[in-house]
């Protein structure tokens, strides 16, 4: 009968602490741009793997997500004529993600294509 108790305990624990605990909770992320790119920030926007997306101010975006979640940089969609994205990064409160315009050639071809999508007519 003591067996039965203990593999019961043991059965309970590993509901508690490993799925339950396993499941994705809310939170909200504070993303810091590390901006390298010679582009303005209002030109990115802060990505969660589930959808949601949050422009920049002040160089930090605010994402609410998941804990699961993986979180990355992209070009915003006012930008058409610039096109990035980094790499995903685990959800964590405070995460600051690097946008370099690399390799060499790209960051140029960007600023270009940027800067005719909204030069000014005005001379």
């Amino acid at each position: 009968m003591s067996t039965l108790a203990i593999l019961g305990v043991l059965a309970w624990a590993f509901i508690q602490f490993v799925l339950i605990e396993a499941q994705p909770k809310p939170m909200i992320v504070k993303v810091t741009l590390d901006n390298r790119c010679g582009v303005v920030e209002s030109a990115f926007i802060a990505v969660a793997d589930n959808g949601v997306s949050v422009p920049f101010d002040g160089g930090v975006a605010v994402l609410p997500t998941y804990s699961n979640a993986r979180i990355a940089v992209k070009n915003s969609s006012k930008f058409s004529g610039f096109s990035y994205e980094t790499a995903t990064v685990p959800a964590a409160p405070n995460v600051t993600i690097t946008a370099e315009c690399q390799p060499a050639g790209t960051a140029e071809k960007s600023l270009k294509l940027f800067n005719e999508q909204f030069k000014s007519n005005v001379r």
